[in-house]
């Protein structure tokens, strides 16, 4: 009986160890700022064509809590959220392929990756090739 009591006592001392690291910093630890490496800033995209956005995969943390990711527009400093340009995509594959519908508008955008972060690509414009 007391050897399982120890082992009760050493959990609860284990699980408040763990737990004394501020929210802030544990959620700090899990997120994951992949930084875009293409579109490059002033770059130019065809309205209707297709892309291949790629980022940064170095320096994951672990585990990774959400290892898929959903790309949408920017404009303006607004994301376009009622049509995303590609969902559910693996964060560490580094790279998704989207086509500019020729429905958007032309003129600069960047991109947002969202899971569990957002990151914004630089800006880059949608024009008629």
């Amino acid at each position: 009986m007391i050897f399982c009591a120890t082992r009760v006592i050493n959990f609860i001392g284990l699980l408040a160890l763990a737990a004394s690291l501020p929210l802030s910093e544990r959620n700090e630890l899990d997120n994951w700022y992949p930084y875009f490496t293409y579109p490059t800033a002033g770059s130019d995209v065809c309205v209707g064509g297709i892309i291949d956005v790629q980022w940064d995969t170095s320096n994951p943390p672990y585990p990774i809590d959400n290892p898929y990711s959903t790309l949408y527009l920017c404009t303006y400093g607004n994301v376009i959220l009622n049509d995303p340009v590609a969902k559910e995509f693996p964060l560490q594959a580094g790279h998704v392929s989207v086509r500019i519908s020729t429905e958007t508008s032309l003129g600069p955008y960047q991109f947002a990756l969202v899971g569990n972060y957002e990151h914004l690509s630089p800006t880059f414009n949608i024009v008629y090739c």
